[in-house]
């Protein structure tokens, strides 16, 4: 099926441009070029009149099972938030709680204009199956998926977060294998944060990153609170400790910081 789409101004090649059409067939895009380059007959016209088309946006950070809880502790400060909130009911969610969590989230989302999304996981539950579930979610809406799989081994956070150093890799590459093909998905290492990821699992976090030829996505001194743990432990400012790890390269993501 070949689509002509079409409308008063059309962002391309870094400027909004008039006379300009979008040829789609079997939903991807084909051609953009000048009106008159296309036969009409060959396609079915879609006209945007007094609209603008440009390309879809990208969330480069999300956690879409906190879609479920929105709207708790609004008037916590971050520590409560976090404990009496996120870490106790996340508890509770399993693979079809999870799944439609990321439905509800991506789903917004595209409402939006978004169309790729990084959903920074780490509810594991030592396993794959919850990550599979957003997986899920996103290719049953049609999202493109960067699921930054998270390292995390914080003895204070819940055991449901929490797995070995070698099971991270471990599965981390599972996920990487099992959908290396799909061109609508990408699995990328994300060890936590300096404070709930330890030095060797941020390391391993890198090593998969190089391995795999991926981006490295890592919470730094997302506050205060943060900048102060690490400069007692280490002596050292968040940036400067994972320096000093030998993680900043053009792969890392920074969020927060």
């Amino acid at each position: 099926m070949k689509q002509l789409v079409t409308a008063n101004q059309i962002y391309y090649k870094g400027n909004f441009q008039s006379g300009l059409g979008i040829l789609v067939e079997n939903g991807e895009i084909k051609k953009v070029g000048q009106l008159e380059e296309f036969k009409e007959a060959e396609q079915e016209l879609i006209n945007f009149p007094g609209k603008a088309l440009l390309p879809g946006t990208i969330n480069a950070h999300n956690h879409s099972f906190q879609s479920l809880v929105r709207g708790f502790g609004d008037d916590m400060n971050f520590f409560d938030w976090r404990d009496k909130g996120i870490y106790k009911y996340s508890l509770d969610l399993g693979p079809e709680e999870i799944y439609v969590g990321a439905l509800f989230a991506f789903g917004e989302m595209l409402t939006y204009g978004v169309t790729t999304v990084c959903d920074f996981f780490y509810l594991h539950d030592q396993g794959n199956e919850n990550s599979r579930a957003v997986i899920r979610a996103a290719k049953d809406l049609g999202i493109r998926l960067v699921l930054a799989r998270t390292f995390y081994d914080w003895e204070v956070g819940p055991a449901k977060y929490r797995e070995s150093i070698d099971d991270a890799s471990r599965r981390c590459h599972e996920l990487m294998d099992e959908f290396e093909n799909d061109p609508m998905i990408t699995i990328c290492p994300a060890p936590h944060s300096p404070h709930a990821a330890s030095p060797e699992m941020i390391k391993a976090g890198y090593q998969v990153a190089v391995a795999r030829n991926t981006p490295f996505h890592i919470h730094v001194a997302e506050g205060q609170y943060e900048v102060k743990m690490i400069s007692e432990k280490y002596g050292l400012t968040p940036m400067r400790y994972l320096e000093d790890l030998g993680v900043c390269s053009e792969r890392m993501v920074a969020v927060h910081c």
